[in-house]
């Protein structure tokens, strides 16, 4: 149910970022996605950025103050769908401050204060990395994410909660390591993109076959009327004279008509050859160019997976961290409403 919330806006000015207030109507995270739990992939990723983003510009305009309370009750969800932060010194906000300081929310979202592997990253990394672990284990991506995409994502959720060895030292780091959607359309696209052109050759020849076997029968009907004519001449040679002339100037004709006819059909033969071979250069070209890109596809997993196998702990993976942490201590716990 959407309410009336204060929220944070920034407005950028060069390299400066001066904050403001703004009261509009929507919905906090948690709520939405209770409703929601299937997400476009591209608006999964597009979320990312803007929570990052807004993280980014609240640190630049608080001279790099982390906003610390970062969880699924301060963001808020507007009508446009754009994410926001909420203003957390507004009175109007109090009820969702409140909500914020249960147990089940802080000792999930809300960095630890003892040391270990996680003293390293700030207050706000902390709380993006175990947002993207809610997202993900909360919402059902349409189309799934692919298997580098997943990697990307455990590396990032590990390097701002300070699970391996590696950290962020600041948002900007994460906001560029991001996955996009567009991406993994763009081979997809050129996969595509090369199969039109291949269908727009392979109709070409056809179109052009199909006008050859025309000019092929136009042909053989010529030859067919010089035959005709040619009988005919002879038969009617010692008939009469006079018409010999006449019939010798139209078989001259159908002659000429008959070695056009030839002509045509060898050229159109030649352009069917032509079309045939590029029709064949192009698959060639197809099968090279899927084969280099398998290779090189194969070749970035195997240094993803050997970058992962290097970072990794003897904790279990973060996917199964996601499934199994975030739903016992956040989705089914009472401090999610019903």
């Amino acid at each position: 149910m959407e309410k009336m919330y204060e929220v944070l806006r920034f407005v950028e000015k060069g390299t400066e970022c001066q904050p403001s207030i703004d009261c509009l109507q929507g919905e906090l995270l948690i709520y939405y996605l209770r409703d929601n739990t299937q997400l476009d992939k591209a608006v999964l990723f597009e979320w990312f950025r803007q929570i990052a983003g807004e993280i980014r510009k609240y640190q630049q305009s608080r001279r790099g103050q982390n906003y610390r309370c970062l969880t699924p009750y301060s963001i808020v969800v507007t009508e446009e769908g754009e994410l926001l932060l909420l203003n957390p010194d507004a009175q109007e906000n109090e009820f969702v401050m409140k909500k914020m300081q249960q147990k089940a929310v802080r000792s999930h979202f809300i960095r630890p204060t003892a040391s270990g592997s996680r003293k390293n990253c700030s207050v706000d990394l902390f709380g993006y990395g175990k947002i993207l672990q809610f997202l993900l284990a909360y919402t059902e991506q349409i189309p799934e994410l692919s298997r580098s995409e997943e990697r990307r994502l455990e590396r990032i959720i590990e390097r701002c909660t300070g699970g391996g060895r590696r950290h962020y030292d600041k948002i900007s780091q994460v906001i560029r390591d991001l996955p996009e959607e567009r991406e993994e359309w763009n081979l997809e696209q050129k996969v595509k993109l090369r199969n039109v052109k291949l269908a727009v050759l392979l109709f070409a020849a056809g179109a052009v076959i199909a006008v050859a076997g025309i000019g092929m029968g136009r042909g053989r009907e010529g030859n067919n009327t010089v035959g005709k004519s040619e009988t005919a001449v002879q038969a009617q040679k010692a008939d009469d004279v006079k018409t010999i002339p006449e019939e010798h100037s139209e078989t001259e004709q159908d002659r000429k008509k008959a070695l056009e006819d030839m002509k045509w059909k060898k050229e159109m033969e030649e352009r069917v050859q032509e079309i045939l071979e590029s029709v064949k250069a192009c698959e060639k070209k197809i099968e090279e160019t899927t084969k280099e890109e398998n290779n090189g596809e194969n070749k970035e997993e195997a240094e993803q997976t050997t970058e992962q196998q290097t970072e990794e702990t003897a904790e279990k993976s973060v996917e199964e961290e996601i499934k199994q942490e975030t739903k016992q201590e956040v989705i089914n716990d009472p401090v999610v409403p019903e």
